[in-house]
């Protein structure tokens, strides 16, 4: 890396590997790993930039604890950062919080495609709004820790969900889209911009509710009236 030149250099640390259990317990061998490569990185000039998760859950806290489906999670979250705020915070400037929480919550917890497998119209959105809260308990914990004399702390947010998980409307916009594609119509693009709205605005308001999961399965259970 030094030799092509880069600057900077995004890594994502593994909970598992600081705290095997997600809670307890502090890994000393994968701290020693992580001040070497943050060490090595810095000493050829190369600034580190550090992602605390990365979709890697701690098995015992998605087996003992409910995974992102309990808002004790977000607790979870905020000591581990702690930790690695603690440990390495001396020489990392910036710092993600989530990558892509949308994977962890929509592919998780929705489709069933990566761990730990749920299919569900109704989980992705609380496993969602509990990425949220633990969101802003690490930008909390950083804040009170670091902000004085750090420089960044982000949120690697890519936040929409599958239109398979509703039928309707969003399953009618999809269907348009293929026909309208090619010749980019106006049909294709009131098409496009329906599914937009719908996309973005109902996640949006569903995963910042305060009672998300009943929310969710009002709107789930009514799906087929939506318009």
């Amino acid at each position: 890396m030094k030799s092509m030149g880069l600057k900077a250099y995004r890594f994502s640390i593994s909970w598992s590997r600081v705290q095997p259990k997600g809670y307890g317990a502090v890994n000393e061998a994968g701290i020693t790993f992580y001040n070497r490569l943050i060490d090595l990185l810095l000493d050829n000039g190369i600034e580190p930039w550090v992602t605390l998760y990365h979709w890697d859950l701690p098995l015992a806290l998605e087996e003992d604890k409910g995974g992102l489906l309990n808002l004790d999670i977000a607790d979870h979250f905020a000591q581990y950062a702690d930790i690695c705020f603690e440990r390495f915070g001396d020489r990392v400037k910036h710092w993600i919080t989530l990558n892509e929480p949308w994977c962890s919550a929509m592919l998780g917890y929705g489709l069933g495609t990566n761990a730990p497998g749920f299919e569900s119209n109704v989980s992705p959105y609380l496993a969602a709004h509990h990425l949220l809260i633990s969101h802003g308990k690490m930008v909390d914990v950083y804040r009170k820790k670091l902000e004085p004399t750090k420089d960044f702390m982000a949120f690697s947010a890519f936040v929409c969900f599958f239109p398979q998980l509703v039928a309707g409307p969003i399953e009618r916009a999809t269907n348009l889209l293929p026909q309208f594609y090619k010749k980019r119509t106006f049909e294709y693009h009131k098409a496009v911009d329906g599914m937009r709205q719908i996309l973005w605005g109902l996640f949006k308001k569903v995963v910042i509710a305060d009672n998300c999961a009943e929310f969710a399965n009002q709107i789930f259970n009514n799906s087929a009236d939506m318009n």
